[in-house]
């Protein structure tokens, strides 16, 4: 969810990420290859980034787009984060 609360998102094993206003409307459907297991959003919702597999990517928000994708993970992306200023993404650690 968006830090002012005008945009969540949510992702699954059907492949898809979903933009959400906070009433229950979908803006957004963005379709994976695979089962998206975890996903963040820039501060701004203007990016969102996903898990998929040993994949981390990223999305503009506004035209479904995939901007970048990082796909040197060793092991399956379980979390992944966006730094406050929503101008950086990580995986999060192993557990």
């Amino acid at each position: 969810m968006t830090p002012n609360g005008s945009l969540a998102a949510s992702g699954g094993r059907d492949g898809t990420l979903r933009l959400w206003t906070m009433s229950g409307k979908e803006v957004r459907k963005i379709k994976h290859t695979g089962e998206v297991t975890c996903v963040a959003l820039a501060p701004d919702g203007s990016r969102a980034v996903s898990g998929q597999g040993k994949q981390v990517l990223i999305w503009d928000c506004n035209t479904g787009s995939n901007i970048k994708g990082l796909s040197k993970h060793t092991g399956a992306v379980r979390r992944v984060a966006v730094s406050p200023g929503g101008t950086r993404w990580c995986r999060g650690p192993r557990t």
